[in-house]
């Protein structure tokens, strides 16, 4: 099984839509660790789970063709989840928070963000917040580059890899660069690049 490095809990590849469109719903089920999917279930292997009680699929927002402007609309939506807590004899609650909080939760690892009491946490930015720190990208790609390779023509561009918008114009781009001479192609994390606010960004850029 495939994951999201991205995200510190364990998130299988079969939630792409449920991370691209920040729609989480009734049914959805995390949990802390891989050994949940990859030891035959044992839960002994877990420390938490959490369960989407609400709401019930198809509920989220979809009115915009433009994942981004879906992400943002659901981020701030309400949810109703189940925490349990495995190694505390099974310790259930519900708690009443929004997707936005949820996603921080699983993608940092940290449960306590999870809660109502937890500040609502900002959207992240997304690729149009990239193009400033191109040139500091820049230096870090040609540090990647061959040294036997001179005075490198070098094109830099943010690619979302849910985004079929900004994947397809990558790849259109590499075709056309590819039939006027070699290409190598290098991927970096935002942190890999050197921007210190990494974090701020949507984990899949």
């Amino acid at each position: 099984m495939k994951y999201f490095n991205q995200f510190a809990w364990s998130l299988p590849k079969g939630f792409s839509d449920a991370i691209a469109y920040c729609k989480i719903e009734q049914g959805d089920m995390f949990y802390n660790t891989r050994k949940a999917y990859e030891e035959s279930w044992d839960l002994k292997k877990v420390d938490w789970i959490i369960q989407v009680k609400a709401p019930s699929r198809g509920n989220t927002s979809l009115k915009s063709d433009d994942a981004k402007t879906v992400f943002e609309d659901n981020w701030h939506s309400t949810l109703i989840v189940e925490i349990t807590n495995v190694r505390d004899d099974q310790l259930k609650r519900e708690v009443h928070t929004t997707q936005g909080r949820l996603y921080n939760a699983l993608r940092f690892g940290d449960i306590s963000l999870i809660e109502e009491t937890s500040p609502e946490p900002s959207v992240p930015l997304g690729v149009e917040n990239l193009f400033e720190y191109l040139d500091l990208a820049k230096e870090h790609f040609l540090q990647r580059m061959p040294k036997t390779v001179e005075n490198p023509n070098l094109f830099v561009v943010p690619i979302n890899i849910l985004s079929s918008v900004t994947t397809l114009k990558y790849s259109r781009a590499l075709r056309a660069m590819r039939k006027i001479g070699n290409v190598s192609e290098f991927t970096l994390t935002l942190k890999e690049c050197g921007i210190a606010n990494w974090e701020k960004f949507n984990p899949m850029l």
